[in-house]
């Protein structure tokens, strides 16, 4: 199964990037974004892994939090792809809806 990053995603992914390369270090932004890649790829095999999301009333979103991170996917599964929705952060205010 494919998977999709969405604009926001994309956007959080890049906000993400330039934080850690200003606030430590450009290995320490790619070992971050590394693992995040690495958690989306995972997906890919196992994409139930996530746990519905009581941020959606409709139960359409998953999310699924990095291990050793502080960051959670909510993402859609769909019949041949997975489109991530945003990447987040947990120490920040959580949205109340991911779409």
């Amino acid at each position: 199964m494919k998977f999709r990053w969405l604009p926001l995603a994309r956007s959080d992914i890049e906000g993400l990037k330039e934080y850690y390369i200003e606030a430590a270090s450009l290995k320490v932004a790619a070992s971050q974004i590394s693992k995040i890649g690495k958690a989306a790829r995972l997906l890919q095999t196992q994409p139930y892994m996530g746990h519905f999301s009581a941020n959606d009333t409709d139960g359409d979103v998953f999310e699924w939090h990095i291990p050793s991170t502080n960051y959670t996917i909510p993402y859609m599964i769909f019949e041949n792809h997975i489109e991530i929705l945003s990447v987040f952060d947990q120490r920040q205010k959580r949205p109340k809806l991911w779409n």
